[in-house]
């Protein structure tokens, strides 16, 4: 309806109520996983292969969520879709990868790692340096963050863990001459 009085007559009136912003996952994580969960529910009601496994997918996606806020009754009613549809809601399927280098599942770099090995053989700041070709204040860094890692208190011990575990075999003792 237009303005009839004053300097704005004849142009139409503006909504007083301000427009919420456009609702995404990223601002309503709760509502999407709302979404998700019944969304999951009609797909399992169709029926069918696909149907089930992408329900699946949507029950993992919608649980983590509601967990991760701690919408308990949420997380709830995603169970209880799961287990009346017979679905596993674990972790994604497919095989898990473990790192092929134990010292990498600790979080270690490569330098720290090369670093760790000479650490566990004895050597000072400055023998590492030499070793691996850096100054002796990188090798002091690198032997600073190991322990921190390692979740121990120093080189010493970061050195029994790197045995107990393993990390790097022993070289064979050779015997006679040297070549």
């Amino acid at each position: 309806m237009p303005n009839s009085t004053g300097p704005r007559a004849g142009t139409p009136r503006r909504s007083k109520r301000r427009r919420s912003p456009p609702s995404s996952a990223w601002t309503r994580p709760y509502e999407l996983a709302r979404v998700r969960h019944r969304l999951a529910a009609a797909l399992l009601d169709t029926g069918g292969e696909d149907e089930r496994a992408r329900a699946t997918e949507l029950l993992r996606l919608a649980g983590t969520v509601a967990r991760h806020l701690g919408a308990r009754p949420l997380a709830d009613a995603v169970d209880l879709l799961g287990r009346r549809a017979r679905l596993t809601l674990g972790r994604a399927a497919g095989p898990e990868r473990a790192p092929a280098d134990p010292a990498e599942a600790l979080g270690l770099t490569s330098g720290e790692r090369d670093v760790l090995r000479l650490v566990s053989d004895g050597l000072t700041h400055r023998q590492i340096a030499e070793e691996l070709f850096i100054s002796p204040k990188s090798a002091s860094v690198h032997v600073s963050n190991i322990p921190a890692k390692l979740g121990v208190s120093g080189r010493g011990e970061a050195a029994a863990v790197a045995h107990r575990l393993a990390l790097f075999p022993a070289e064979p003792l050779r015997s006679g001459s040297a070549e």
